[in-house]
């Protein structure tokens, strides 16, 4: 067996985890929903990642601990859930985290009485200790912890009443949930907290006149059209890349009066054309002034560089550029 140079030895300060960068990456970043990487992914019956690369953030978490309620909920799990974490960096601000959302949900919660590390088989134990002789008011858990990777990584896992760890179907339910949840910001409240940056930018001695422009990807996109319907007369101009308020979430089109050029995918499952070219059709009939480009072959993100959906098109990117600035 080959021995490695460093053991029994106190690890080099060049491989050690930055673990303040770690904590404020967990606060800092906001994943992507739209990127493979960044979305709630339940692997052995949990979901794993780093902060670092915005697959275990704030925004993940939250949305896992809430799927969890919901699925605690239709479920009739309505007993105590019991809580562990481990030494891992992230498993501390992950547990703050998920508290915060099980309090809102009224959740009874039963954590390690000195604020200590919990190992995965005693939340086990204690949720099949509770619920021996019981039928109704059954406990769960929740484990938050990656087992075996490295420091850099956290991890989230969920115990039903079984004890042990959660079977596919019910992983997927979550995960997909979460999923759900996290591309579900209501648009009018994000649009109402934007509106605070038009304010200061028209506010400030280095801007001209009395309009502004917008223009945002993905769900920048839509929130774009959002807040240019909401603040018509602050907006001159709009340029929405892959995204619009679709159905439910459309807002009062009747404020808009910005010139709006938007720029859409032709291979897009989250925004797909055809919607998008019938809210054109509807603006138009309103008398707007819209122009809906949907650019052949390309997929959602088209215009991202650093590519995570693998969609990235340079030809297509320039075009949309250049018409958006010019």
């Amino acid at each position: 067996m080959k021995v490695s140079p460093l053991a029994g030895k106190p690890a080099p300060e060049s491989i050690l985890a930055n673990i303040p960068r770690l904590v404020t990456d967990y606060y800092a970043l906001e994943p992507d929903p739209a990127s493979t990487t960044q979305r709630v992914a339940f692997g052995t019956s949990g979901h794993r990642g780093t902060s670092l690369e915005c697959s275990f953030n704030e925004e993940q978490i939250l949305a896992i601990t809430q799927a969890t309620c919901i699925h605690r909920r239709q479920q009739g799990i309505d007993g105590p859930l019991f809580i562990g974490i481990d030494t891992h960096a992230l498993s501390e601000p992950a547990f703050a985290s998920a508290l915060e959302v099980l309090a809102a949900n009224d959740v009874e919660v039963m954590i390690d009485d000195r604020d200590g590390f919990t190992p995965t088989p005693v939340v086990s134990h204690a949720i099949l200790k509770y619920n021996r002789g019981r039928t109704k008011g059954l406990a769960d858990g929740i484990v938050i912890t990656p087992s075996h990777n490295p420091p850099e990584d956290g991890g989230f896992k969920y115990d039903p009443p079984s004890g042990g760890p959660a079977d596919s179907a019910t992983t997927k339910w979550i995960q997909d949930k979460a999923n759900e949840l996290m591309q579900s910001l209501p648009p009018d409240r994000a649009a109402r907290d934007m509106t605070g940056a038009i304010d200061f930018l028209l506010s400030h001695d280095a801007v001209q006149g009395d309009k502004v422009g917008v223009i945002g990807f993905c769900m920048g996109g839509m929130l774009a059209l959002f807040i240019t319907a909401l603040q018509g007369d602050k907006v001159g101009a709009a340029a929405p890349f892959y995204g619009a308020p679709l159905g439910d979430m459309a807002p009062d089109w009747s404020g808009l009066s910005a010139s709006v050029q938007g720029h859409f995918s032709e291979n897009d499952d989250f925004f797909a054309p055809g919607p998008v070219q019938e809210l054109e059709a509807q603006l138009k009939a309103m008398g707007k002034d819209v122009e809906f480009i949907v650019y052949p072959g390309t997929g959602h993100a088209f215009a991202n560089e650093e590519d995570p959906l693998g969609n990235y098109d340079a030809e297509a990117a320039k075009s949309a550029w250049d018409r958006a600035i010019n």
